[in-house]
């Protein structure tokens, strides 16, 4: 009975990392395309818009670890890795918006490609482990 409870509270928590996950790619989508806009405009305005879709995106992010380390312990087997965030310093900030050149734009860009597939990769492997504890919890 109690590896049942487990397996429901990891259904949970998957499915909370998943419409984090969901949030993020959506808002990455967004920054992708406003970057697009950037490169070729050369525009302080989509620079800033942006830069305001990739800190949605970093706090989703940020909001999918503490629910991968409970879900670690819920299923102590797993081994999961997060996508690393897309940089956001003051600095990077600083040179996306003020400096704006090409170079810095494209370099953003494959930032949000990078965390992209890291993130798509992520939620596949959550597809495939949420299939399991159904199937686990299907079996009791």
């Amino acid at each position: 009975m109690e590896q049942l409870t487990q397996l429901s509270k990891a259904h949970h928590t998957i499915e909370e990392v998943l419409e984090h996950i969901d949030l993020a790619l959506q808002t990455l989508s967004s920054a992708k395309s406003y970057g697009m806009w950037d490169i070729f405009l050369n525009s302080i305005f989509f620079s800033g818009l942006k830069r305001d879709k990739i800190k949605v995106a970093n706090h989703e992010i940020q909001a999918i670890e503490p629910l991968l380390r409970e879900l670690q312990q819920e299923l102590t087997d797993v081994t999961i890795d997060l996508p690393a965030e897309i940089s956001d310093t003051f600095w990077g900030h600083f040179l996306d918006i003020w400096v704006d050149n090409p170079f810095t734009d494209l370099r953003v860009q494959r930032e949000i490609k990078k965390t992209v597939t890291a993130l798509e990769t992520l939620r596949y492997n959550m597809q495939q482990l949420l299939e399991q504890i159904n199937d686990k919890i299907a079996h009791y």
